[in-house]
C-alpha cells in the first residue's frame, strides 16, 4: 500500500510540475508576442521593458529581440554594445541566431563606433 501511495504521490507531482511549467511558457509566449506588438506599434519603451524581465529570467528570444534592435536602431538608439551583450546571454541560452549573430556584431563594432559611424 505504501508502494502505491508513494507512485501516486510522484504521479501527482510531475503532473503539478508539468503543469506549472506549461503555464509559465505560456506567459512567457504570451508576453514576448505582446511586446512584438507594442513594439509594432510604436511602443518601444513598453517592449524594452517586457523583453528585459523575460530575458533576466532566461528567455533566449527576449534577449534576441533586445539584441537584434540595439543592432539595427530599431525603436532605440544604436548600440552595438548593448546588443552584444544581449546576443551573448541568449548565445548562452542556446539560441543559434544569436550564436551567429554575435560574429556580424563584432564586425560592425570594429568597422563603427558604438551608434554606427564610421571610425
Amino acid at each position: 500500500m505504501t508502494r502505491l501511495f508513494e507512485t501516486r504521490r510522484f504521479a501527482a507531482a510531475l503532473l503539478l510540475a508539468g503543469t506549472c511549467f506549461a503555464a509559465h511558457a505560456a506567459g512567457v509566449d504570451d508576453d514576448l508576442r505582446e511586446a512584438a506588438r507594442l513594439h509594432k506599434g510604436g511602443d518601444t519603451t513598453q517592449a524594452v521593458a517586457i523583453w528585459k524581465g523575460w530575458a533576466n529570467k532566461g528567455s533566449a528570444d527576449a534577449a534576441y529581440n533586445l539584441a537584434v534592435i540595439h543592432q539595427y536602431e530599431d525603436g532605440v538608439e544604436l548600440d552595438y554594445t548593448t546588443a552584444m551583450r544581449w546576443y551573448k546571454v541568449s548565445a548562452e541560452q542556446g539560441d543559434r541566431s544569436s550564436q551567429r549573430g554575435v560574429p556580424s556584431v563584432k564586425w560592425s563594432s570594429v568597422t563603427t563606433d558604438t551608434r554606427g559611424r564610421e571610425r
